[in-house]
Formats: C-alpha cells, sequence, structure tokens
C-alpha cells in the first residue's frame, strides 16, 4: 500500500468550491459563535446564509430571531471575519445583514 498525501494548498481551487467552503465555514462560525453567547437555540431558526463579496445575509424568515441575533451582531462579524479572512475577505469591509 502507498501512502497518497494530499497537499491542498498547492491545488489551485476553482471558485465554486471556494464559495462551497467559505460557506460550510460561516455555517460552522456561526453556530460555534452563537453556542458561546449561550444561544444556540437561535441556530435552528436560521434558513440559510448568503455570502456576497463583503456582505453576509442571515436569513431566519422571524423577525424576532432577526432581533435576537442582532442584538449580537458585533460579536457575530467578528467571528465570521476571523473564520473566512484565508479565503481572502477583508474583515474591516464585511457587513452583516438579516432577512
Amino acid at each position: 500500500m502507498t501512502s497518497n498525501n494530499l497537499n491542498l494548498s498547492s491545488h489551485q481551487f476553482s471558485y465554486q468550491h471556494r464559495r462551497d467552503i467559505v460557506h460550510a465555514v460561516l455555517w460552522s462560525s456561526l453556530k460555534k459563535v452563537l453556542e458561546q453567547l449561550g444561544k444556540s437555540e437561535l441556530f435552528e431558526h436560521i434558513t440559510s446564509i448568503s455570502f456576497k463579496d463583503t456582505s453576509i445575509t442571515i436569513q431566519t424568515g422571524k423577525p424576532i430571531i432577526n432581533t435576537e441575533i442582532h442584538y449580537h451582531k458585533e460579536v457575530i462579524i467578528q467571528h465570521l471575519a476571523k473564520a473566512i479572512t484565508p479565503w481572502s475577505v477583508v474583515p474591516e469591509k464585511l457587513t452583516l445583514r438579516f432577512r
């Protein structure tokens, strides 16, 4: 048997793969930060997370959930920006929207 070591940093990912990775990282990071804030019950109400350029949109469909998440907007945006920085997003320009 031979061992195959993959060096992912040497491969060029397509645009779609990078977006898939960023979306997965956003979901994971959002769940983690809500757990750290003691608000993990809010995560089950999130129906989608959209990412475009420097804007992240969290969709819940429930205004009261949006308001509750909005109270923690600064902490959430810091965690999300830090999580997706490896994919060349400028954290200082990142904005968070709710629907």
